[in-house]
């Protein structure tokens, strides 16, 4: 009866152990994901308070290679009907 007792002790243990880790990993996602969110968004909104410019970076169109010549000017491909046997 002491061997069961001291079985189910264990796994008790072990269990109680594990949701402590689970509920911890859980809170610190919740957090990185609330300072993932919000603090870019306080930033600029110090910079705004303090009357600086708050604008965000164009994005870059990037082009392909192929299609594209000097200066990213469009530089037309190879006529696919030339090619024909």
């Amino acid at each position: 009866m002491q061997e069961e007792d001291e079985r189910h002790y264990g796994e008790s243990q072990e269990r109680r152990v594990k949701s402590g880790v689970m509920g911890t990993l859980g809170f610190l996602r919740f957090v990185g994901q609330l300072v993932d969110i919000y603090v870019p968004r306080v930033v600029d909104m110090f910079i705004a308070t303090a009357g600086g410019n708050v604008g965000h970076a164009p994005k870059k169109h990037h082009t392909d290679p192929a299609t594209s010549g000097p200066d990213d000017h469009f530089a037309p491909g190879p006529d696919l009907d030339d090619n024909r046997v």
